[in-house]
């Protein structure tokens, strides 16, 4: 019977061992991306990217789950040509087998969007997130935290191309629906009342920033309490845009040889908790 056991162990082992003469074929995309992304990830990219020839692939969201995780990895190591290809991946075989309005999917969609952003093709961005975003709208509400998030970035690729007017449009609008689900106290809608002012600060419209970041401040002292990393980042913004619209920005400094100079306040950059 040990005998007989032996040899059916031999038996498993054989139907699992790998012949050291097996050659896997795989495209031309799989050994450039062998050969950029190998030795920074240890990883064997032929077992992730799909073949042309895959027509009885079995596409699954855990499947598609660890290409996106992988992308992510790609992206930190800002091997963006790479994490494209695996992120495009995910949400279009996404698209296909589980439709646009599926989780998943929308977090795929929002991921390239934003890894667009993040390599300045900001145009691919903003068809990417603002699709993204109003799809959250309608599957988890308007309100919901990543909805809020798909909209932040949206706002991003929009003001980078200068697209002012639908960048504020955006923002009021979700600024709106916060207040309405949480109200003016809630965390979610003073990040967003703090990216609107910040929005406007950096647009240099400051007499509309102010009364969005005094509101942010005043409340946050309030809600959080004053020694809360919230609201001192809201009082620096608040106290930041005050003093640049003060009357006395520019201090006249008296030379030795009696000539006036006038030296500008020194003003921090805004910057909003989204």
């Amino acid at each position: 019977e040990r005998a007989k056991s032996q040899q059916q162990k031999k038996i498993n082992l054989k139907r699992v061992v790998v012949p050291d003469d097996t050659i896997v074929n795989v495209n031309q995309k799989k050994d450039e991306a062998n050969t950029e992304a190998g030795k920074d990830t240890k990883i064997d990219l032929s077992s992730l990217l799909s073949t042309e020839d895959d027509e009885k692939e079995v596409v699954t969201l855990e499947s598609l789950d660890t290409k996106h995780v992988f992308a992510q990895h790609l992206q930190r190591q800002k091997q963006y040509q790479l994490a494209e290809i695996f992120y495009r991946e995910c949400y279009e075989k996404g698209l296909l087998h589980f439709g646009a309005d599926h989780p998943a999917v929308l977090t795929y969609q929002h991921n390239l969007g934003d890894l667009y952003n993040s390599i300045s093709e900001y145009a691919k961005g903003e068809e990417m997130l603002g699709d993204c975003s109003e799809r959250l709208k309608k599957v988890l509400g308007p309100e919901h935290p990543n909805t809020l998030v798909a909209v932040k970035n949206y706002v991003v690729s929009l003001k980078q191309q200068k697209k002012f007017k639908e960048a504020e449009k955006a923002l009021l609008e979700s600024l709106d629906d916060c207040k309405a689900a949480y109200g003016i106290e809630s965390d979610k809608t003073l990040q967003i009342m703090a990216a609107l002012g910040s929005f406007y600060f950096q647009i240099e419209k400051h007499q509309e920033a102010l009364p969005y970041l005094e509101t942010v401040a005043m409340t946050s002292v309030q809600v959080f309490g004053p020694l809360d990393n919230r609201t001192m980042t809201a009082l620096w913004n608040y106290s930041s845009c005050k003093s640049y619209l003060n009357k006395d920005d520019k201090k006249e400094v008296t030379k030795g040889n009696g000539s006036v100079e006038s030296l500008p306040t020194v003003v921090a950059p805004i910057s909003g908790w989204l």
